[in-house]
C-alpha cells in the first residue's frame, strides 16, 4: 500500500517542478537572499511537593529548560528554507545532534496556492497543545508529553487564496522507526482553518506501528476567540485496525485550555487533559499504543500567569504556573521562570 501512494506523491512532486521552474524563468524575477537567526531561551526555578506521602521529599531547584537555535529566510522568492535546533536536550543518544534537530527544510511554492515541501519537518497532526511550540507549553497532556513530533518527509500544501484554510498531504517516517530505511512511513492530511473566531487543525493520520499495522488518529483542534478570552479544545482519538482493540473510543485524550489577556502585558490561563486507554489489558507487552499505554486514566490540571514586560513586544516573558496530576504520590509542582528571544541577525534583501 505506502509503496503505491509514495509512488502517487513522487509523482505529484516530479510534476510540478519543471512548470513552476518554467514559469519562474519567464518571469525574470529578482533573486534575493535572506535570512535570520534567533536564540530562544528558557529557565525556570522549581519546587515539587508531594501530597500525604513523607518518604518522598520536596525537590526544588533551577533548571534550563530550552536553549533554541532557530533560522529561517528566502534562497528566491518562492524558495524559503527553515531550521531549528534544540542545543540542550535530555536525549544523550549518539546521534543525538540530529535528534534535536526539530526541522531543516526547504519549501518550493511552484503555484500561487501550492507548495512543496521537503527534510525533517513537524508531523502534520491536528490539535493546538500540539502545534505549539514546546518553549511555550507549562505542562503536557499525556500524549503530546511522549508523541514523536518531528520527522524526515515530504509535503505537499495547499492554501487558499485568502490564506485561511491550508490542506496539507504529508509521508514521513514513521515515528516508530527505530532504524533509518526500515521501511514503515506515516500518512498524514492535515486541514488548518480560519474562519474568524473559529480555528480548526483537523487531522487524520495513519502511522505504522509495524510493517503494514497501523495506529491511526483522528485529532480535531478547535480554537474559539472571544476577545480577551480563547479556549482551545482538542480531542485525539487513536485505534489500531487489526489491533484487538476494545472498542472505537476506548483510547483518546481530551485537553481544555483556556487563556484570557488580562492587558497586552498579562495573561492568565487554566488547563486541564484528560488521557484515556483502556483498549488492551494493562500491563500488556508490547502495547500498540506506547504514548498512552493500556490501562492509563490520566488527568492533569494547572493554571499560571505571563507578563510581557517590554511593550508591543513578546521577545521577553516572565512566567508562574502551578499544574497537578493524579498520580501516587501526587504531586504539586510550583515554576517561575523567564524565557526570551535574541534576535541575531535579521536581513531584508542581501543579493545572493
Amino acid at each position: 500500500m505506502h509503496t503505491r501512494l509514495l509512488a502517487l506523491f513522487a509523482v505529484l512532486a516530479l510534476a510540478a517542478v519543471p512548470a513552476a521552474a518554467q514559469k519562474e524563468e519567464k518571469e525574470d524575477k529578482k533573486l534575493d537572499f535572506k535570512i535570520n537567526i534567533a536564540l530562544d531561551t528558557r529557565l525556570d526555578g522549581q519546587v515539587t511537593a508531594y501530597s500525604a506521602s513523607p518518604d518522598k521529599g520536596t525537590e526544588l531547584g533551577f533548571g534550563g529548560k530550552f536553549i533554541t537555535l532557530v533560522m529561517d529566510g528566502a534562497i528566491t522568492e518562492n524558495l524559503t528554507y527553515a531550521y531549528r535546533q534544540r542545543l540542550f536536550t535530555k536525549d544523550l543518544n549518539p546521534t543525538t545532534f540530529f535528534n534535536a534537530t526539530d526541522w531543516l527544510y526547504l519549501k518550493y511554492r511552484f503555484h500561487k496556492n501550492f507548495s512543496l515541501t521537503a527534510g525533517k519537518d513537524v508531523i502534520a497532526i491536528g490539535g493546538f497543545e500540539y502545534d505549539m511550540n514546546p518553549i511555550d507549553v507549562y505542562f503536557y497532556s499525556m500524549y503530546c508529553n511522549n508523541v514523536t513530533c518531528y520527522q524526515l518527509g515530504l509535503s505537499l500544501t495547499y492554501v487558499d487564496d485568502i490564506g485561511d484554510h491550508s490542506l496539507k498531504a504529508q509521508v514521513t517516517n514513521s515515528p516508530f522507526s527505530t532504524a533509518a530505511y526500515d521501511g514503515r512511513f506515516a500518512y498524514n492530511l492535515l486541514w488548518s482553518g480560519n474562519m474568524g473566531w473559529f480555528k480548526t487543525l483537523y487531522s487524520v493520520n495513519m502511522v505504522e506501528r509495524e510493517r503494514g499495522h497501523y495506529l491511526n488518529y483522528i485529532a480535531l483542534g478547535n480554537r474559539f476567540a472571544f476577545n480577551p478570552v480563547t479556549v482551545d479544545i482538542d480531542y485525539t482519538n487513536r485505534y489500531a485496525v487489526g489491533g484487538n482493540q476494545r472498542g472505537f473510543f476506548s483510547d483518546f485524550s481530551l485537553t481544555c485550555m483556556v487563556t484570557c489577556s488580562l492587558s497586552e502585558k498579562f495573561n492568565v490561563f487554566l488547563k486541564g487533559g484528560y488521557d484515556q486507554n483502556l483498549g488492551q489489558e494493562a500491563g500488556i507487552s508490547n502495547p500498540y499504543d506506547p504514548m498512552v499505554v493500556p490501562g492509563t486514566k490520566y488527568f492533569v490540571y494547572g493554571a499560571g500567569v505571563e507578563f510581557f514586560p517590554i511593550k508591543g513586544k513578546k521577545d521577553l516573558r516572565l512566567h508562574a504556573f502551578w499544574y497537578s496530576d493524579n498520580s501516587n504520590p501526587v504531586p504539586n509542582i510550583f515554576n517561575i521562570g523567564v524565557r526570551w528571544r535574541i534576535n541575531v541577525f535579521q536581513s531584508e534583501n542581501h543579493k545572493s
